[in-house]
């Protein structure tokens, strides 16, 4: 039996825009806290917002790539110009920003790979773009071999790619981030999964059991951080898929919605994309400016530069057909030539 969810257009709704935008804070607050001592607010390990920071490291971009499976359209005719709207929309950013990021980091005398590398191996926090593309790449890919067998098809993105990123196999080169997308793969495989099926028990789940099973997920996420050693190998990637999966799914079941996030959720791309360079730049006016600021006025004044920033720098590149192309992955037509909007509501 063939399934298709409705139009990504008409499931955008507040309820995955705040999702959205919960992933963004948690995106931008993990670079600005940094994910180690030398970097970021270069705090200390044993600081509780490093703590906290690295209690979400299983979580944080799982949820980002179930709310892309949530609302990605099933195959509408041949795979392939469906899967060169996608490179468009995540490739082109890619290499565009990812060219100006390393040109940056390259300016001040930081160490890096290869300019030519950063396209095809994984590069700072646009791997998963490369990821998302190749798990998309393959939803479509499959779905059409399949004759359209939408679900099927998820569902066995997600098993696979659970099993690998779970087995001790690994590619002695991380093309395109490959081994990446194995770790997305089930969630983005849940989220298209839920949108799909919509499974009663889910969306009726009494609110006070999600919250537990999102605090639960935060609260072992924050044990290992704690304790590193204390699961390992492939335990470990097992439990990193399982909190995942929790946090996600109880997340979802808690309905949140709010006008304010939901607004903030819809600019999630432009603020994944260029987050960093105003976070960084509002981290060093801090310290120049401001030395021995507090951390928490600091964690505030980055945390705000790099959610505000991308907004207002998207508004002003999307007003050309050039930048809006090779910095957003857009068309820029005429409202009335410009089609309903398929998945600007994600990173697709």
């Amino acid at each position: 039996m063939r399934h298709s969810p409705p139009p990504a257009a008409s499931r955008r709704n507040d309820q995955i825009d705040t999702l959205r935008a919960i992933a963004c804070i948690s995106l931008v607050a993990f670079h600005v806290v940094g994910s180690s001592s030398g970097s970021g607010l270069e705090l200390d390990p044993d600081h509780w917002m490093a703590r906290a920071n690295l209690a979400l490291v299983d979580l944080r971009m799982p949820l980002f790539s179930f709310l892309s499976g949530m609302v990605l359209p099933a195959l509408a005719g041949p795979p392939w110009p469906q899967i060169a709207r996608k490179a468009r929309r995540l490739l082109v950013p890619m290499a565009a920003v990812g060219t100006v990021f390393w040109l940056a980091r390259h300016a001040m005398g930081y160490e890096q790979m290869p300019l030519t590398r950063i396209f095809w191996l994984p590069y700072a926090h646009f791997w998963f773009l490369q990821a998302t593309f190749l798990i998309m790449a393959a939803f479509y890919l499959g779905s059409a071999l399949s004759g359209g067998r939408a679900v099927l098809t998820a569902a066995l993105i997600g098993v696979l790619g659970a099993a690998l990123y779970i087995s001790p196999f690994r590619l002695d080169q991380n093309v395109f981030s490959v081994m990446q997308a194995w770790k997305l793969a089930p969630f983005f495989a849940a989220g298209f999964l839920v949108a799909t099926l919509r499974p009663r028990r889910l969306f009726a789940a009494r609110r006070t059991v999600a919250a537990a099973g999102v605090a639960g997920a935060f609260a072992v996420g924050a044990l290992l951080a704690a304790h590193p050693d204390a699961v390992t190998g492939t335990g470990r990637r097992a439990v990193s898929i399982a909190l995942g999966l929790t946090f996600c799914l109880c997340l979802l079941a808690l309905r949140p919605g709010s006008a304010a996030m939901a607004r903030l959720g819809r600019q999630s791309y432009p603020v994944y994309l260029f987050h960093v360079f105003f976070t960084a730049g509002m981290l060093k006016l801090v310290g120049t400016l401001l030395p021995g600021a507090p951390v928490p006025m600091a964690f505030a004044l980055a945390l705000a530069a790099g959610l505000a920033g991308p907004i207002l720098l998207a508004q002003a590149l999307s007003r050309h057909r050039v930048t809006a192309l090779a910095f957003l992955g857009v068309s820029r037509r005429p409202p009335a030539a410009r089609p309903r909007p398929e998945a600007d509501v994600t990173f697709t």
